[in-house]
This record gives C-alpha cells, structure tokens and sequence, in this order.
C-alpha cells in the first residue's frame, strides 16, 4: 500500500512539475519571443487572409494569462481588383486565454484592445465592396475573410478606441470619420457589435450610432446569419452620401434618420425606420431646394424576392408649396437582369394641383409631357390610388383605377376643360375611362362655346382611347342636371396628329324642363355667327323650355381640310319672354317654337302677349346667311299699349318724350312688321298698323280727355306716325283730327267746340274766371325729339260764342269775333298769346311769375328776372310796371311797381262827374282769398282819363277769409290821402273803407283836373266811413253805406267854371245860377266869388242816399248858408233846403222883402254877398233845391215856410 502511495506520489510529482516547468519556460522564453516578429506575423497572415505588420511585440505571462502588446501594426487587405482597405494602429493589447486557445485550438483573447488607429478605405472603379463576381472567382480573398470571421467568432470582447476612418473616393478629396468608438462582444453563440461614430467635417453635429446582435453565424456564409440592426445619425450632411452611394450629387444635406432592422438567411427580412431632411438641395439647375422632407418607412419581404416599401406621413415642401403623402405602399421585385420590377403602387390620397407643382418645379418629366401637364393644369384629390401592373419588366405596362374627387383639367389643343370631376377612375397607357358621379360639375369646350356649363349632378361615362394616329374622345350618355336645366347628351372628338386632318366634333344634347335662358349657353357663337348668337342671347328673356335639342358637328382645325359646320337647335317653350329689339317691348307668356338650323332662324309664336295685347298669331324669320330679321304678329287688346310704343319702344325717341303721361284705352287690333337688322339694330324698319274702336286718350298733365275715338293709326319708318281721319269727343265735344308726318315732326290737327273751362286744360293757365261760353277752336300739337321746339301746342279760335270779361275795351260779348292765339310748349313751361291786335303775353309756366304782356301791338320777350311785366297803351290805358313775387324781395311780399297806371273813363260825357261815384261791375265772383299774395303796390302816376291822381301806394294783407289794405297813402299838389280797408270773404263778403283826405287849395288840384276854379280852400280836411257787399271792386253807389264829413276854411265859392258840378252834390249853386233864377242880372258885381270864413258839413250813407247828419254850414263876412236835406247818388235826384242870411239896410223891411218883392230880396242877397259889412241887418231867406243835379228846381220859401 505504502509502496502504492509512493508511486503514486511520484507520478503527481512529476506532474506537477511539467506545468511548472512549461510556465518557467514561458516566463523566461516569452521575452525573447519578439526575436520571431516577421515569422509570426507571416504565420498570422495567412491565416487571416491579409497582409499583417507590426514593429515592436511583446509577450508576458501574468497569474497564466499570457498578455501580447503589438506596436506599429499594419493590415491591408491583399485582392488585387477589389476596394483596398489599410489599417494602421499604434497600439494593439490582447489578453490570451491559455485554456480557451488549448481548447479551441486557435488564438483566443479574453480581452483585446486596438486603440489610435487610422483606417483608410479606398474606391476602386466605383465601388466600395467587394463585387459578387470577385467573391466567387477569388477564392483565396473569400477564404481569408472567413478565417477573419472565423478567428472573430471565439473572441470574446474586441475594443476598438479611438478609430479614424478615412474613405478615399477614385475623384475628390478624402472623408474622414473620426473618431469612431466600438465593441465586439460574443458569449454564449450571441454576437454583438455596437458603437458611435462622429463625422467632423461632414456636419457640425453630424453624430452616428450603431448596433448589430448576431444570434446564428457562419464565418463560411456569414450572409446566412440571423441578425438585427439598428442605426442612427443626426445631423448627417451630404459628403458621406456623395461618395458614390447615390446617382446624384447633393449640395446641402441635413439628415435625421433611425433604422431598426433584421436579416436572416442571406435575405433582409425587416427594415423600418425614420428620417427628416432639412434641407435637401441636389446638385443642378433643375433641382430646387426640398425643405421638411420626413416620413416614417416599413420595408418587409414577401415571396419570390419581392418587397413591400410603406411610407406613412410623407410629406416635403418646395417654395412652401407642402406635399403630403398620408400612405404610400409600393410592391417591387429585385432582378439580377432588371434591376427593380414594379408590382403594385397604392396611395391612399394625392392632390393634384401640389403634385403639378411639384413635378413642374422638380422638372423630372420630358419637354413635352411637361408641357402638355402645364395647360391641362390638374387640380382636385385622387384617392384610393391602386397601380398594377401586367408585366412588372414593363414600366409602361401599368393597369389605374383611382377615385377622382372634384378633380379640374383645363383644356388641352381640342379637348375640353371640366371641372368638378368625381367618379371612378380607370386607365392604362393607351386607354381609360371615368364612371362619372359628381355633385358640382363644369364641363366647357372653349373653341365652341363662351362660358362652360355648370351642373348640380352629373353622371356617366366618359373614355379615351389613344392610337399612334389620333386621340379619340367620347362619352356615354351624360346625364346632366342643375336647377335651371335637365338634359341628357353624347359628345364625340376625333384629334389625329397629323397636323393637315381635321379634327372633328360632335355633340348631341336632350334638354328637358329647362329655364329659357339657358340656351345661350348651349349655342356655339362661332359657329353660329358673332351677331346671330348676340341677338339670339338678348332675344330670349325668360320662358320654361318643355324639350329641346342641340346637334353639332364641325371641324376645330381651321387650316385643315374644310369640314362643313352643321348646328341645328330646336326649342319649344312655354311663358316664353322674348325680345326682337332692345328697344321693343317684348312678348310676354308665350308659347314659342324655334328651330335654328346653321344660320337660319325660324321662330313661330303660338300665342302670347305684347304689352296688353294678345297675340293672334306671329312669327320671326331670319333667312340663311342674312342679316335682316322679319317679325310680323297680329295683336288684338288695350289701346294703352299704343301709349306704351310713345314711351318704351323706338318710337318714344321719335316723337320726344314730353308727353310720356299719354294714357290711351279702348279696344285695338294691331298689325306688326317689322325688320331688325341683327349686326345694327338701330336701324329697325317699322310698320305698325292699329285700328282704335271707341278708344279713349287722356294727357294726365294736362287733365285733357278724349273719348270715343275711332279710326285708324299707321306708322311708318319711312313716313312716321300718319292717320287720314280720326274721330272722337273732346270735353264730351265731337272733333276731327288728322296725324301728319314731315321730315321728323309729326303733328295731329284737331277741330272742334272747346268750352272756356276746358281751354284752361288745354293751355295749362286759368282763363275761365274771364271768359265765358264755348266756341270752335283749331289745336295743333307737333311732336319731334328736339325738346328745344317740340312738343308745341297751337290753340286757335274766333271766340265767337265766348264773353270776354276784362277791363274795358278788353271785353267783349260772346257774338263778336276775335281772335285768339295761344302757342304752348309743355317741356319749356312757354306760353305765348295774342289776343286779337289788343294783348300780346309770353309766360314762363314753370317760375311764380315770370312773363310780359304788352297792351296793344309788340312783341313780348320774357324778362331776365323772375317777374310780369306790364307796358303798353291801348284806347286810354296805359301801363309801364312790373309785379315781382316774394323769392328776389324780402319779407316775403309781392312787389307791384308802375312807372304809370293811365285808366280811361267809360263814358265821354261823364268826364266832369266825381269818378267815386261810377257804379261798378254787378257780376260776383267767389275769391279765394287764401291763394292772394301779400302785396306791396306802388304807383307814382295813377291817371283816370284826364285826370291825375298822383302817387299811390298801399300793402295788402291776406288773412283767412279776410284781407286788409293797410298804409293807404297818395299824393297829389299838395293834397295827402291816407286810410285803410278791410275786405271780409267767405259766403258774406263785404268791404269796409276809411279814408283822410288833407290839404290847401282844393281849386289847384279841380284845375289840374280841367274844372276851373270853382272852390278855392286855405285848408281843407275831409274823412269817410265807407262800406258795402262784396269784395273792392264790386263798390256799388247802390249798396254803399256809411258816412263822410268835410270842413275848408278861408275860401271863397268863385262864380266862373264848370267846376260847379262839385257843388250840386251838396246843394249849392253858384252865383250865375242863383241870380238867373231870381231873374236878376248882377254879374258885374259877383266876380270876385262868394267869401266864406268855413265850410263844413258830415253825411250819412245808406244804400247810396246821403243824408246830412250835421247841416252843411258855410259862414263868411257877407253872408251865411245852412242846408239841410239828401242827395240820391243812385238817381242824381237833390232833395235839399237851403236858408242863406243877408244883412239889410236900415230903411228896408223884412216883410217887404219876403212878401212883395221877392227881385228886391234876390238883389240885396246878391249884393250884399258883394258889399259886406255895408248891410248892418240880417235877412234870411230860404228856399228848396230839387230834382236832378244837373238842373236842379229852385223855389222859394215864405217866411212861415222858412
């Protein structure tokens, strides 16, 4: 046993000493390993597959791990036709697991470390990997990065520090990416490599990271490994991309981008990730700057090496104009022969104007097809975009559907625009179709049509067909609607490219249940003519179209082979408003039927309205290739549409429009022709033919009538507005009148009776408060369109049967004949008259008062001012004055101011009798005393006959119902009235006087009268309180009540002059009278007149009898008078009594005297009436005065009777 433990202890023994001898050979042989640097680095070499140097390698051994530091080291891969990768590195350390290299029988690192190394990569002929034709052929090169892989696989951690990584293109300067940080790491058949790496001249942020997990790997295929990937950069600018990695270079790059990804048995079996480009600028002219490009991306395999790319939230904006791609899914095969083969697109929505934009801006499209894109200009959403395709090695091959919403074309060379497109949307290369289902739909065809057509619903079906010879263009049957139309309808283009064949087109349409007005939008202008189709808009006015029909065919190629154009439209409409010329009135509810068939228009009128007439039976024609467009209707109705034709239609110019108030009524029958040059419609051609049936005609400004007219109308274009006999009643008058036309004057003569207050109508004054009756009178009126003459009104009448009521030899009775003329023109507010060689006038109607009239022959001029003037002399009268109304005065008055007012007296013979006691007109006229202006009358020579009154003025007041004349005053010599009246209106007129009458010698103004000297005054004062009915100028001696009293002091009563017929009034005779009636003869003792110291006396008036109230006393130094009594007024009839006193000579008795010498007392009161203070005693005598003034009755009375 013993024996057996020291064999054994032997045996351990030597055991032990094997490792600790292996160990002490390594610890003093490792040093002087480095002796055999070339020899393994030889040995390394090959079996790593590339060339690897070092300088300096040491070896130690440390608790049995054996420690290497290599300084100096060199790799560089050996192929001769591949990309050349050098890897230098200044310091190597690795840790070698003993146990692990024993058992694996190959080098194994527990930790190594490359730190500070420099890794240049260089292209070669474009590429920067291997190619898959050098990987085969080069089995060696293949075979060495296996080994690498292999030897890599059993390391357990590699470190890499500090790595700059220089990539060295064919052409340009060197990239570096420094530094660059990593780890291998690989435990358990798990293999990952993860880093960072930063890339300083590429961005000033521009970072990277990355990581790789292997869980299955095969250094002989390490593309059949099982892997999962992730990477990262921020901030990556465009000098790593321009490596050759892209087909473009770029400018400016700032790029963001995360990548998860797997790979698995030689295939990548996921990819999805991130990125966000801001900006991305591509090298060229033609490629502008792309801003926010960012999306998020899905790459997953499917069968037979096909892929499926996804894009969600794609979007990028160039100019500002954003793109946005919410989904976009593309399906593609990889092939070695063809690269990449589309399989499927799909994009879930797309607007077409930013994609237009993008495309124009990105300019990746042909000259042409850019060029066709920009005038077809697409706007509107595509949705639920699905491309397939027939043949994935066939790009053009493609199979589309998509879904159009309101999507817009314009119009390309022939095609048409449209707007609004909605539907289904199916096509490939050289054919397509759209289901059409749209709810806002334009379609428009420019060449032929102005404005395009609208539609609320649309529906149908609408294909293409393109060959190598033409575009084909066609619908189905379109059915089309809005709330003005309904219509179904085909349109057909036929575009070859052969540029010298036509193009032709054809379009059918159906219209129902239609607003009239929307056939201009359906016929061609150019086709049917500029002039036809402008005619035909303004003509159709309104109307409901029960179903008409558009076919045309043309050729839009004008300098091809000729194709004939070939429109027809046929309409047929019902409340149909139709206008033939703009200045006609148009038919109105009309049942029309048009047909157009290329330049030919027919349209016949059923039925319908003008105005007020119905419409028998009418039609319009326009022959092919003419200009002149025929209209004829018969037209029975209202007269008052003749009134209408005056005003609304080409006649109304004609015949001016001052009477655009004509109102005509009455039954019609009309007859209508007319011709309406389409290209110049102001030169229509009228005929118009109306018979008027107990018609009736009324001019409202005027008020004038006309009643039961009957006869016939014409007019004419070329002889105006005629008619030979028309007869009727004027004012319930018969007249006759005919219508004339000359040059462009018409004018109706009219005959007939006219009544004096129908005459006021007629001349627009008032002339019945003056004249009286009825006579036959001529009336022109001429009607033009020069308002500066027309229209006129001429009245013309004898006046025979008419009193005249003016002042005197202005008035005539209604037997007697003169003339009068009145000449009106309405649009001036002219009026002027001639009233037989008497009165001239012309009046300004429309100003207060603006007007002169001349009494006698002249002619009148209307004043500059707003005023009547007055002037002229006629049989005594004569006037020069103006009357002014209140706007050019102040205080709102009137103004009448007279030079002179001369009045002639009636009667020659009483030109020596009182004019104050003249009886007045009994004619009563009712005055509306509220329409009397106030009035500020002045006269400075006021004359009755021969007469001179002086200067007169006075104000007139008007009041309700009441008038009062304040301020009367005249002036004459040196005698001054002054007073005041009152005139009461309403149904008991009356006029109240006062007067004040003061002076001197009342002989100076009976002198200037030419009644001698009769009285002679110091001073005279006199005042009346006068009254009677009516208004002032209705003053009646008859009716005149009142009173009025006298008194003149130191006069005398002078014995010469006829001037006595003053003194008659008052019962006093002169000295001639009184000697002849006493039979006695004393003349040479009377010439110095009676002397009187006063004379006084005061009357009462009643109904023209005046009656003393206080005795006329005149008292003097040779005698003295009392008379008592009345005077009729009315009959000139005296009832006085008279008592004079004489002083007597003492020898003489009473009685003698009285009783028995009645010549001896005459003579003594004569005498003593010349001596005086000679008698020194009084004798009275008396005696009574009757009968009429002119040669009164003397008698005298006894002494008892006295």
């Amino acid at each position: 046993m013993i024996r057996r433990l020291a064999k054994l202890y032997k045996v351990l023994l030597v055991l032990a000493l094997i490792p600790a001898l292996v160990l002490l050979s390594l610890r003093f042989g490792l040093p002087h390993l480095s002796r055999f640097s070339d020899q393994i680095a030889s040995h390394l070499s090959s079996r790593l597959g590339m060339t690897i140097r070092f300088g300096e390698f040491n070896v130690s051994l440390s608790r049995l791990h054996l420690q290497l530091r290599i300084e100096d080291l060199t790799l560089l891969s050996s192929s001769p036709n591949a990309p050349t990768v050098s890897l230098q590195a200044e310091h190597l350390e690795m840790t070698l697991d003993v146990v692990q290299s024993l058992i694996q029988f190959m080098p194994v690192f527990s930790v190594a470390e490359l730190r500070d190394a420099d890794l240049l990569w260089q292209e070669y002929e474009g590429r920067w990997l291997p190619s898959a034709a050098e990987g085969i052929n080069d089995g060696e090169d293949n075979a060495g990065s296996g080994k690498f892989l292999a030897f890599l696989q059993h390391q357990p951690s590699v470190v890499l520090s500090n790595l700059h990584v220089g990539l060295q293109p064919q052409n340009g300067e060197i990239q570096l990416i420094s530094p660059i940080n990593a780890m291998f790491e690989a435990a358990q058949g798990e293999y990952q490599i993860s880093g960072s790496a930063r890339m300083p001249r590429i961005g000033e942020d521009a970072y990277g990271v990355f990581a790789l997990h292997a869980s299955e790997f095969d250094p002989t295929d390490p593309l059949g490994g099982d892997y999962r990937f992730f990477l990262q950069s921020d901030a990556l600018g465009p000098e790593l991309l321009n490596l050759g990695i892209l087909p473009v270079e770029m400018d400016a790059l700032d790029l963001s981008a995360h990548l998860w990804g797997s790979w698995s048995d030689h295939q990548l079996t996921e990819l999805q990730g991130d990125f966000s480009v801001t900006p991305l600028s591509i090298s060229g002219p033609q490629w502008p700057e792309i801003d926010n490009l960012k999306s998020r991306f899905v790459l997953l395999p499917l069968d037979d090496d096909s892929y499926q790319l996804q894009f969600r939230s794609l979007q990028a904006s160039v100019q500002g104009v954003q793109l946005v791609l919410p989904e976009l899914i593309s399906e593609f095969r990889l092939s070695e022969s063809q690269g990449i083969e589309p399989l499927h697109l799909a994009l879930d929505s797309l607007d077409l104007a930013v994609l237009h934009y993008w495309v124009e801006m990105l300019d990746v499209l042909p000259d042409t097809a850019e060029s066709v894109l920009d005038r077809l200009a697409p706007e509107g959403q595509v949705s639920q975009l699905a491309v397939g395709w027939e043949n994935p090695q066939d790009w053009l091959s493609f199979v589309l559907t998509a879904r159009l919403d309101d999507v817009a074309v314009s119009a390309w060379q022939d095609a048409p625009e449209a707007s609004g497109i909605s539907g289904q949307l199916h096509a490939n290369l050289d054919m397509g179709q759209i289901e059409l289902e749209s709810a806002a739909f334009t379609l428009n065809f420019p060449q032929l049509f102005g404005t395009g057509w609208n539609y609320s619903e649309a529906s149908g079906l609408v294909s293409w067909e393109v060959s190598s010879e033409a575009l084909r263009l066609n619908s189905g049957l379109l059915s089309l609607r809005n709330e003005a139309i309904s219509a179904n309808g085909r349109f057909g283009l036929y575009r070859p490219f052969d540029a010298e064949e036509q193009i032709e087109f054809s379009l059918l349409i159906g219209i129902t249940d239609t607003d009239a007005l929307q056939t201009e939008f359906y016929t061609p202008p150019r086709e049917l003519g500029e002039t036809l189709y402008d005619w035909l808009k303004e003509a159709i006015r309104a109307g409901q179209v029960n179903q008409a029909g558009l076919l045309i065919h043309a050729g839009l190629r004008p300098d091809s082979q000729h194709l004939p154009v070939s429109v027809q439209l046929f309409l047929d409409a019902d409340q149909a408003e139709f206008a033939f010329h703009p200045d006609w009135p148009v038919v109105r509810d009309g049942r029309i039927f048009l047909h157009l068939r290329n330049t030919e228009l027919r349209i016949d009128i059923a039925e319908g309205n003008i105005l007020n007439s119905r419409i028998n039976s009418g039609w319009i024609y326009l022959p092919p290739q003419s200009q002149q467009l025929h209209v004829a209707s018969l037209l029975e109705g209202d007269a008052s549409d003749f009134s209408a034709l005056l005003t609304e239609s080409a006649l109304g110019g004609y015949l001016g429009s001052a009477f655009d108030d004509l109102q005509f009524s009455g039954e019609t029958t009309t007859r209508l022709h007319l011709q309406v040059p389409v290209d110049d419609p102001d030169k229509i051609d009228v005929k118009v033919q109306t018979a008027l049936k107990q018609s009736s005609l009324r001019l409202l400004e005027r008020d004038i009538y006309f009643s039961g007219i009957n006869g016939q109308l014409s007019y004419t274009t070329r002889q105006g507005l005629t008619s030979d006999s028309l007869q009727g009643q004027l004012f319930g008058e018969a007249v006759n009148a005919q219508i004339t036309t000359e040059g462009t004057d018409t004018q109706v003569h009219l005959q007939g009776a006219v009544s004096s207050v129908n005459l006021d109508h007629l001349a627009g004054i008032t002339l019945s408060d003056r004249l009286t009756g009825k006579s036959q009178a001529q009336m022109d009126m001429t009607f033009c369109a020069e308002s500066s003459r027309c229209p006129r009104m001429e009245i013309r009448s004898d006046l025979v049967g008419t009193a005249v009521d003016l002042p005197l030899v202005l008035a005539k009775p209604a037997e007697e004949n003169r003339s009068l003329y009145l000449d009106i023109y309405p649009e001036n507010s002219r009026l002027s008259f001639h009233y037989d060689q008497l009165l001239q006038g012309v009046m300004d109607l429309s100003a207060e008062l603006r007007g002169q009239v001349l009494l006698g022959q002249g002619v009148p001029v209307l004043p500059q001012t707003a005023r009547l003037e007055v002037s002229g002399e006629l049989a005594g009268l004569s006037a020069q004055g103006y009357i002014q109304p209140p706007a050019l005065v102040s205080e709102g008055e009137w103004v009448a101011r007279f030079a002179y007012l001369h009045l002639p007296i009636a009667d020659a013979e009483s030109e020596s009798s009182v004019p104050l006691l003249q009886s007045g007109s009994d004619q009563t006229h009712s005055v509306d005393t509220s329409e009397l202006p106030r009035l500020d009358l002045q006269i400075d020579d006021l004359r009755l006959g021969q007469r001179a009154l002086g200067r007169w003025q006075l104000r007139m007041q008007p009041q309700a119902q009441q008038v009062t004349f304040e301020d009367i005053q005249g002036e004459l010599l040196d005698f001054s009235v002054s007073g005041r009246a009152h005139w009461q209106a309403g149904a008991h007129p009356a006029t109240d006087l006062t007067l004040n009458l003061s002076g001197a010698d009342l002989a100076d103004v009976l002198d200037l009268w030419g009644q001698g000297r009769p009285l002679e005054t110091t001073r005279l004062v006199s005042s009346a309180q006068l009254t009677w009915p009516g208004a002032p100028w209705q003053f009646s001696v008859a009716e005149l009540d009142g009173s009025f009293s006298f008194q003149a002091e130191e006069g005398r009563i002078i014995e010469s002059g006829s001037g006595a017929n003053l003194l008659r009034v008052f019962g006093l005779l002169n000295l001639n009278t009184l000697s002849r009636r006493l039979r006695l003869d004393f003349s040479d003792l009377l010439q110095r007149g009676l002397v009187f110291d006063e004379l006084k006396a005061s009357y009462d008036l009643n109904g023209g009898l005046a009656s003393t109230r206080d005795p006329f006393m005149l008292t003097g130094p040779s005698a003295s008078m009392e008379i008592t009594g009345s005077v009729n007024l009315n009959t000139q009839q005296l009832d006085k009594t008279i008592k004079v006193s004489v002083p007597l000579s003492s020898n003489l008795t009473l009685g003698a005297v009285l009783l028995g010498a009645p010549q001896v007392a005459g003579a003594l009161f004569i005498f003593d009436k010349i001596m005086g203070d000679r008698i020194e005693k009084m004798t009275r005598i008396a005696y009574t005065l009757t009968g009429h003034w002119d040669d009164p009755e003397l008698n005298l009375l006894n002494a008892n009777e006295g």
